[in-house]
């Protein structure tokens, strides 16, 4: 009866391929436990990435994929959507005010300009006839406006503005202030101020109530 023993060589080289076996183990484990559940490396190329996230940097490329993911799930938020692409509309963009707030380093709780709506409007047939939008023959009409704030990502977001104080009568197709009052209604959003996750008050739109009795 013969035995066959394996050469030295072989064994050595056998022993090599567990070593080198170890040792990818041991990197793809270090791998897996260096970074939290659920995290992960963001592709700095993408370029489905809205652009205002694109030009964010942090100290390294993992900070910067940091920040670009918090960037990304801003624009995620259902409102910021509807906002961004109403910028692009030409038709919508037509009859919104500009807006932009008064930039002053020097003052770091900056207020925003007082901005006046372009006034409360009667329920007239021409009136009617010509504006068809939601907004305008709501019986608490609002108007748009553009809400920018360069240290805040989205740098640009809709917002929106009550015409009335009261609401309009739809007996008398003017503005009631004695019997109606106009509400804005709020809703707070994701953004990145000053490079932190933060949330703002917008205004969606505006609602006729009853005044309040005292």
């Amino acid at each position: 009866m013969c035995f066959a023993f394996p050469s030295t060589l072989t064994m050595f080289e056998d022993m090599k391929g567990i070593g080198i076996l170890k040792i990818i183990i041991a990197e793809l484990s270090f791998a897996v436990y260096s970074f939290p559940a659920g995290s992960y490396m963001m592709d700095l190329s993408d370029t489905n990435m809205p652009a205002e996230c694109i030009k964010l940097q942090g100290i390294d490329d993992h900070d910067t994929s940091l920040k670009r993911e918090q960037c990304r799930k801003v624009f995620d938020n259902e409102y910021i959507k509807w906002s961004q692409k109403m910028l692009n509309d030409y038709e919508f963009m037509k009859n919104v005010q500009r807006y932009e707030m008064t930039i002053d380093v020097d003052v770091p709780a900056r207020k925003k300009r007082d901005l006046h709506s372009s006034g409360c409007p009667e329920f007239t047939e021409d009136y009617l006839k010509q504006y068809q939008r939601l907004n305008q023959r709501s019986t608490s009409p609002w108007e748009y406006i553009v809400n920018s704030d360069v240290n805040r990502i989205p740098e640009r977001l809709i917002d929106s503005l009550c015409r009335c104080n009261g609401c309009i009568s739809l007996i008398t197709a003017v503005e009631d202030s004695a019997n109606s009052s106009s509400i804005p209604l709020r809703i707070t959003v994701p953004v990145l101020l000053y490079g932190q996750q933060t949330t703002v008050e917008v205004h969606i739109g505006c609602t006729c109530t009853t005044p309040i009795v005292l």
